[in-house]
Order: C-alpha cells, then sequence, then structure tokens
C-alpha cells in the first residue's frame, strides 16, 4: 500500500471518521443496509483515520479496498492494540469517558474498513476473516476452540435479552436464505438444460444467447439481494445488537483470529438451536412470508441511529 498521506482540512471531533466510498453500489447491483455507519459512506473518494500516532491521515478508498491480507493484518492489528488499551482504562474506571470516546472511534474505524473491503473486494473478505492478524496467513473456515470461545463470550458478557436478539436475528436471516438457495437450483438446472449441444445449436444461437443471458442476469439479481441481506444482518450483529464496547472485547480476545459468526453459530447450539442447515430449509413458510418476517430486520435497522449506535438497540425497539 503507499504511503499514508496527511489530510490538511481537520475534522470535527463529533463527525464521523469515515467519509468515504465512491458510489460503487451500482457496480455491484447492491443497495446499502439500514445502517447510520454505511449511510455515511459518501461520495468522498478517501477515508479519513485516526490510528498512527493520533494523526488524521487520509487513505484513498480504491487504495483500502484493495488492500492485500498483509496489509489489512498491519492495520488491524494496530486498531487491536489500541482496543485493547482502551479496554484496559475501561476496567480500571468505567466511567473513563476519554478512553469510552477513543473505544468507540477506533471500533467505528475498523468497522468503515470490513464494510469498504466487503463491498470493493467481496472475494477478498474471505481471506480476511479467516486470516491469522499475527502473521497473516489464511486458516481453513474452522470453528474457534472452546477455550478460545468462552473467553470471547464472556468478555462480551451478553445480557439474556441480547441474546434473544441474537437467535432471532439469526433465524430469520437464515429462513429468509433458504428460498433465494433454492431458486438458484431452479435457475442452475435450467442453465444445464440450455447447455445442452445438438443439431440445432446454430439454428437457435440467438435464443439461446437470450435465453443465457436472461438466466445469468436472474442469477446475478439474486446474488446481489442476498449480499444485500448479508449487509443488513451484519448492520444488526455489529451496530445494533452488540455495544461498541463488546465488540472491542470480541476483537481483543479473538486475536490473532477476527470474530466471526462462528460465534452466533456456537451461542445457538448451546442454546438448542436447529442448525442453518436446517432453519435455511424449512419450507413450512412460503417466500412472501419469508420476506414479510424479514422486513422485521429493516424496521429494526431503522430504529439504529447514530446517537445509539454504540450501544444496545433491542429488538423490542421495532414494536415501539
Amino acid at each position: 500500500m503507499q504511503a499514508l498521506s496527511y489530510q490538511a482540512q481537520p475534522l470535527e471531533h463529533n463527525q464521523l471518521m469515515l467519509q468515504a466510498l465512491p458510489d460503487i453500489r451500482k457496480e455491484h447491483g447492491i443497495e446499502w443496509a439500514s445502517d447510520p455507519l454505511i449511510a455515511q459512506l459518501s461520495q468522498v473518494p478517501s477515508l479519513t483515520l485516526i490510528i498512527w500516532d493520533d494523526k488524521e491521515q487520509s487513505i484513498p478508498v480504491k487504495e483500502l479496498g484493495n488492500m492485500s491480507l498483509p496489509e489489512f493484518a498491519k492495520v488491524y492489528s494496530e486498531y487491536v492494540r489500541k482496543l485493547g488499551a482502551c479496554l484496559v482504562d475501561l476496567s480500571a474506571d468505567n466511567q473513563n469517558r476519554d478512553a469510552t470516546q477513543r473505544l468507540q472511534k477506533w471500533v467505528t474505524e475498523v468497522n468503515s474498513i470490513f464494510a469498504i473491503t466487503c463491498i470493493c473486494t467481496q472475494s477478498g473478505l474471505t481471506s480476511f476473516c479467516r486470516g491469522k492478524m499475527d502473521d497473516a496467513t489464511v486458516l481453513p473456515d474452522t470453528l474457534p476452540s472452546d477455550a478460545v470461545y468462552h473467553e470471547i463470550v464472556e468478555a462480551m458478557g451478553h445480557s439474556e435479552e441480547q441474546l434473544q436478539d441474537l437467535m432471532l436475528v439469526r433465524r430469520l436471516f437464515c429462513a429468509q436464505m433458504g428460498q433465494p438457495a433454492r431458486d438458484r437450483e431452479a435457475l442452475l438446472n435450467k442453465l444445464l438444460s440450455v447447455n445442452c449441444v445438438d443439431v440445432n445449436v446454430l439454428m437457435y444461437a440467438n435464443g439461446r444467447l437470450a435465453q443465457l443471458t436472461h438466466l445469468t442476469t436472474q442469477l446475478r439479481n439474486q446474488a446481489a439481494a442476498e449480499f444485500q441481506m448479508y449487509l443488513q444482518l451484519a448492520a444488526a450483529f455489529y451496530r445494533g445488537i452488540h455495544t461498541s464496547r463488546q465488540l472491542a472485547a470480541a476483537m481483543v480476545h479473538a486475536y490473532p483470529h477476527t470474530p466471526s459468526y462462528h460465534l452466533l453459530e456456537r451461542l445457538a447450539k448451546e442454546r438448542g438451536k436447529p442448525s442453518m442447515e436446517q432453519l435455511a430449509a424449512d419450507t413450512s413458510v412460503d417466500g412472501l412470508q419469508h420476506a414479510a418476517n424479514w422486513e422485521q430486520i429493516e424496521t429494526y435497522l431503522q430504529k439504529i441511529t447514530m446517537n445509539n449506535m454504540h450501544e444496545y438497540v433491542p429488538m423490542s425497539e421495532i414494536t415501539q
């Protein structure tokens, strides 16, 4: 990554560090999740961070989006170091306002980088999520050990209400993703049927092209819709149900790994909930009802604002 350049124009301290991201959603056919952090992403071409020596630095968004794993690991490791220091300060004084503000700032910045990476380089996000941040190596997608899992959960300190909300979001997400998976299987079967070669292949070449174009467009639109649901899940998980302090604790205690949704699956298993595969395979509810159920999440995300994005926003807010 090119050397970071200092930004000449100062920012107000109460402004989000994130003022970035060109309008690439059209390129990928997605819309923004209703998240106050993502909603702040503008068309300013750089991201302003305050991480190295507490000085404002401006990094082009495309540069962030194209970071290699070693570059990402270096930045992430610095955030974890700073978040760890904040947590130590807060353990000594739970009302330490300066430590709280610094923690919220670092969490906002690192989540901003994840958002940019997720949208700009969707394939690269997998490597970042599976990578070891201390040596920038990629590991298999495996569950954390029992010791690491319990350490992270204990550090996060979920309330029972938070756990219930996590289980609800998980159930709605998996159920909603099941229908697109079945639709995709049907589309792929159609593609296979179009793929056959026979004596009429030349005679109907134009019609075949139109049919293939239509099917691939449907597949792309479906994938974009799924990606949008993922963004909404991430918004609920990272910006609504968990506090910034809990996210900081998860990042610090999971290091050198990054916190993953495996945590959610372990929590679900402990509470005797159906697996993701079982929830996705449930056809007792039709697609329209699944969509209506998922609207609860979209309504919930509207309740997350710049004023409460660092705190726990109960799912009960959707009924108020």
